[in-house]
C-alpha cells in the first residue's frame, strides 16, 4: 500500500477516492464523464 500511496503523492485527490473511481470505471464500464458526475453528486469534485 505504501508504494501505491507514493505513486499518488502529488495528485489532487486522496488515494481512496482515486481507487474508488478506478474500481467503478472497471467494474461497471462507466465513462469518465459518468464518474465525474457521480463524484460531483457526492461533493468530492467540482
Amino acid at each position: 500500500m505504501l508504494l501505491i500511496r507514493n505513486s499518488f503523492k502529488r495528485l489532487h485527490y486522496p488515494v481512496d477516492v482515486i481507487a474508488q473511481c478506478v474500481r467503478w470505471y472497471l467494474a461497471y464500464s462507466l465513462s469518465l464523464r459518468n464518474i465525474e458526475e457521480m463524484m460531483a453528486e457526492r461533493g468530492v469534485c467540482r
